[in-house]
């Protein structure tokens, strides 16, 4: 699995616009094969700070979607940062839900 993680401040005047941006960019995204889940989130101590979080099946699956002109939008709202924007993209190889925290508290 890959996750890909961007994290954005934008200046105040343009922050609908970024986030306009990446609420059209979500669904065309996921409904791609391998795509199990794109969002959107606002820091409640920023309100120009975002964080699009994605999540993928494999590494060919995000490939594919970095390759979509849609993706192109992306690199729009990085242009439009007021500072250096992060952006991760992180391999997964395991994943536990509750059940560590059952057999950690148990």
């Amino acid at each position: 699995m890959i996750t890909m993680t961007l994290r954005f401040t934008g200046p105040p005047e343009k922050i609908a616009d970024v986030i306009a941006i990446s609420n059209s960019i979500k669904e065309p995204i996921c409904v791609e094969p391998g795509c199990n889940h794109s969002s959107l989130y606002n820091d409640i101590n920023n309100d120009n700070a975002l964080m699009l979080v994605g999540e993928w099946e494999s590494q060919e699956a995000l490939e594919e979607v970095i390759h979509m002109e849609d993706f192109s939008k992306i690199l729009v709202v990085i242009e439009l940062a007021s500072r250096a924007p992060e952006i991760s993209f992180n391999t997964v190889s395991d994943r536990v839900g509750f059940e560590l925290i059952e057999k950690l508290r148990g």
